[in-house]
């Protein structure tokens, strides 16, 4: 064997040692090597060809199925959210909120107000409430005045409500003499807090013949709202004419000779209703100090 011969075969068996030195495991990264130096491509032109030909696998037809899909679902989103706009829109218009109304001013200088809230006729729930206002500490001579909402009517009651609330039935001599507004509450006296009761009235003949036709039931048709810390049992039995701060008055005393009810109709115009003589003076200098408008 020659030597041309001799470097052939050595040749042959170094190339195929080189050969059974690759991984028979063969990976992504090492094709690649080859392919890029057997094929004299760049990388970033391999990287080119494999995304067109994933792009390959997705034709136009699939491509522009998707987007329809997208929009529609875009454009239905926006027509619900449209249409629930719409819908809670009209609720509004159809059903407006409803304000509150305001209350009376008070006819005397409140130092406080409370605000006793009803619904509908319930008389346990007020009576409650109007009980708690004589545990309430006022200043010295001072009034609490109170107003009473009715929140199935919205509305604040008036003389004639608070009756039918009471289950009180007046003469209709005096219903028919009050003009709408009244002031209620409690005020302090030298024997704790007292009911005060104050209406305005348009015809004073007929509202004094109307007190008169009540005087015999009247403490005991609102003994609820007096305060329980005085005896209601009648002494004399009748009311007797007094005059108080120039004001002629009527008062009703009990068997002790305490006032029960004392009342008068300030210049023909305001029906004043306390349990005392002190209560009724206080309210009287208000009046005259403070004339309501």
């Amino acid at each position: 064997m020659d030597f041309e011969t001799k470097k052939q075969t050595s040749n042959g068996m170094d190339e195929e040692k080189k050969n059974s030195k690759r991984p028979r495991i063969r990976t992504m990264i090492t094709d690649a090597q080859e392919y890029l130096k057997g094929g004299k491509i760049s990388l970033v032109e391999l990287l080119a060809q494999r995304k067109g030909q994933k792009e390959g696998l997705y034709p136009e037809g699939e491509r522009k199925k998707s987007r329809m899909i997208i929009l529609g679902i875009a454009a239905f989103s926006v027509f619900a959210l449209f249409a629930a706009g719409v819908f809670f829109l009209g609720r509004a218009i159809k059903t407006p909120r409803v304000e509150e109304p305001s209350s009376l001013k008070s006819l005397i200088p409140a130092a406080m107000t409370e605000m006793i809230t009803i619904e509908g006729r319930d008389l346990k729930i007020f009576l409650q409430e109007w009980r708690l206002l004589f545990k309430k500490r006022i200043g010295p001579r001072e009034f609490l005045a109170v107003t009473i909402f009715d929140k199935a009517q919205n509305t604040f009651l008036g003389p004639k409500e608070l009756f039918n609330l009471l289950s009180i039935t007046p003469p209709p001599l005096f219903l028919s003499s009050l003009s709408g507004s009244m002031t209620i509450g409690v005020m302090d006296t030298p024997r704790g807090n007292e009911s005060i009761f104050i209406f305005r009235v348009r015809a004073f003949s007929e509202a004094f013949a109307g007190m008169l036709a009540w005087e015999n039931n009247l403490p005991k048709d609102v003994r609820k709202l007096l305060s329980q810390e005085i005896s209601l049992n009648r002494g004399a039995n009748v009311f007797q004419d007094i005059v108080i701060l120039n004001h002629d008055a009527r008062v009703l005393e009990n068997q002790k000779g305490e006032s029960i009810f004392v009342y008068t109709i300030f210049n023909r115009k305001f029906l004043i209703l306390t349990q005392s003589q002190a209560a009724l003076e206080t309210t009287l200098r208000q009046l005259s100090f403070f004339p309501p408008q």
